[in-house]
């Protein structure tokens, strides 16, 4: 982006001579040979992958796309994807895409409680997400981007909080007390096996 002015008509789905000419005007700024053919292998693929995978380094681990865009851009991808952010590392604009999922969302809406977010555990998973993991998040209050799997692409999911945890809680502490209450007799017990071994010493040596 950044080479493509919108047209006062809007973006269509259909390539247009402004869309034509700003991937040529793209093609000449990078370097890249204007034929209109990219052979696999050829100068042009490569360059190519090797632009994607330092976007993608520059990028917050697969989190936004990363885009140079001009202000009216900036207002046409807020009006259809979703607010921008600012990359603190590259200090450009980032955009990322919501997905509507009228599933996710009901499922959210019908869900009480709380649960635990879990990652995909892999290098994709975004920055973001990454240090969710683990966390407790509440059905009624989202966090920023949604819950697991409502954002674009996410496979994050929800592990459920068991709701007897309360119930192994107070288990837990009965048993302590059961524990701190056997510990008196416990050692009375000893104490009258040490009087005894006493005692049959004292009678050996009789």
């Amino acid at each position: 982006m950044g080479f493509y002015e919108v047209p006062d008509w809007g973006m269509t789905e259909f390539p247009d001579r402004a869309l034509i000419d700003a991937i040529r005007s793209f093609q000449h700024a990078n370097g890249l040979r204007v034929d209109g053919v990219m052979k696999p292998g050829g100068e042009s693929e490569s360059a190519l992958q090797s632009m994607a995978q330092h976007l993608q380094g520059m990028g917050r681990r697969g989190d936004t796309v990363l885009a140079h865009i001009s202000p009216a851009e900036a207002s046409l991808l807020k009006e259809r994807g979703g607010a921008g952010t600012i990359n603190p590392d590259t200090g450009l604009l980032e955009f990322y895409r919501t997905a509507k999922s009228t599933t996710n969302k009901n499922t959210s809406d019908t869900k009480k409680g709380s649960y635990i977010w879990r990652t995909a555990g892999d290098s994709k998973v975004r920055s973001s997400h990454a240090r969710r993991n683990g966390r407790t998040f509440s059905w009624d209050n989202p966090p920023e981007g949604g819950h697991p799997g409502e954002a674009y692409n996410c496979r994050c999911t929800a592990e459920e909080k068991k709701k007897d945890c309360e119930k192994l809680k107070w288990e837990k502490n009965a048993a302590w007390r059961r524990h701190d209450d056997l510990r008196e007799p416990i050692e009375k017990a000893k104490g009258d096996v040490a009087k005894s071994e006493n005692r049959l010493e004292e009678l050996r040596s009789d």
